[in-house]
């Protein structure tokens, strides 16, 4: 196993300090445990090919009508029925 020294602040000592007691572990294990699930996170393979990846996302955008609709949007239509006064 390799061992690693890092410097930090007396601020993230206190809360890595704080996320590890609640986890019920010492801060050792509590760093180890989560940049384990950070580079499984990171190195996990996506399934599929880029190409596969690109098609599927065409496909899923190309599979969504265009909204074509105007917005109204100027103040008379968003306050109507409010009970503002008219200027």
């Amino acid at each position: 196993m390799s061992t690693f020294e890092v410097s930090i602040e007396p601020e993230l000592a206190a809360r890595l300090q704080a996320l590890a007691d609640a986890e019920g572990v010492d801060v050792q294990t509590y760093i180890r445990n989560t940049i384990q699930s950070q580079v499984d996170i990171a190195s996990a393979p996506l399934p599929g090919t880029r190409e596969e990846h690109t098609a599927a996302w065409l496909a899923w955008t190309q599979s969504h009508g265009w909204n074509t609709a105007v917005a109204v949007d100027d103040r008379e239509s968003i306050y109507a029925g409010r009970g503002e006064s008219e200027s």
